[in-house]
């Protein structure tokens, strides 16, 4: 069985992305800096890998989505909206 993870750090959050390809599920996980975490949530990744792309590349590209996301998110917050 397959499973891909990778992790990075954005907005003072850890996040995870495991992948297990057999499924074609992704998990994600996040944790705050003060130690507590969110409800995991996991995705159908069945589309990206029919399309060719690699476990690697599928997850690099859900990190990419996360980070650019909770990026907005922070600078948002920063403006005050």
């Amino acid at each position: 069985m397959t499973t891909v993870c990778m992790q990075t750090v954005v907005s003072g959050k850890t996040v995870q992305v495991v992948l297990l390809a057999e499924q074609a599920t992704a998990k994600i996980y996040m944790v705050n800096s003060d130690g507590s975490s969110q409800q995991p949530r996991a995705m159908s990744v069945r589309e990206y890998l029919d399309a060719g792309m690699s476990s690697e590349q599928v997850v690099r590209h859900i990190l990419e989505v996360i980070t650019t996301a909770l990026g907005e998110l922070d600078r948002l917050r920063k403006d005050g909206l």
